[in-house]
């Protein structure tokens, strides 16, 4: 009986899932563009955690405004439009007054979902040496997909990503000398 307890499915998972952050911070360590290091985040994690879509919001304006980006969206951060979370669930988060949020609602999503299903969303900071530059925002069909242990899941495959998103975050902001001539000494 103790045995058969030991090999029930969910269990299975959570053995893998040390084998799973390895191969993430493989991935990551190893790409260098937002767009395929955010599909093969995003591919990995789903064997871990299910989710049907997600999306990471970084900030590169005012506090307040983010740019979201999709999993596998190579445009440069920058082209993308900023979007005000202020009052919003997501704002809270990314201001560090809420540890994560949660939430389920019946509305019909962009994908595959289907139409009037309930839907359920989490968010959870991205942290680099204690501070919040972004979220990451997992969606997945049924009110009731996220479950306490997913939530903490969640936020150690956020903490995985952080430091690469953060890289490219600061790259994208970082502005060339205009100065014509300019030249960098050997």
């Amino acid at each position: 009986l103790l045995f058969a307890t030991l090999l029930t499915p969910e269990r299975c998972v959570l053995r893998n899932v040390p084998a799973h952050l390895g191969r993430i911070a493989e991935v990551l360590a190893t790409t260098a563009h937002v767009g395929a290091a955010t599909r093969l985040f995003a591919r990995e994690a789903s064997t871990v955690l299910p989710f049907d879509r997600v999306e990471f919001a970084l900030r590169l304006g005012e506090a307040d405004e983010v740019v979201i980006v999709a999993s596998g969206d190579s445009r440069p951060l920058p082209d993308l439009p900023l979007v005000s979370v202020a009052g919003t669930e997501l704002g809270r988060v990314l201001r560090g007054e809420l540890p994560h949020a949660y939430a389920s609602a019946r509305r019909q999503l962009e994908s595959d979902m289907g139409s009037g299903q309930p839907t359920a969303a989490l968010v959870v900071p991205l942290r680099v040496a204690g501070r919040i530059f972004g979220c990451l925002t997992l969606l997945a069909a049924g009110a009731d997909a996220f479950t306490r242990a997913d939530i903490a899941l969640a936020q150690q495959l956020a903490d995985v990503l952080a430091p690469h998103l953060e890289l490219l975050r600061r790259a994208s902001m970082s502005t060339p000398p205009v100065a014509p001539g300019w030249r960098r000494r050997p």
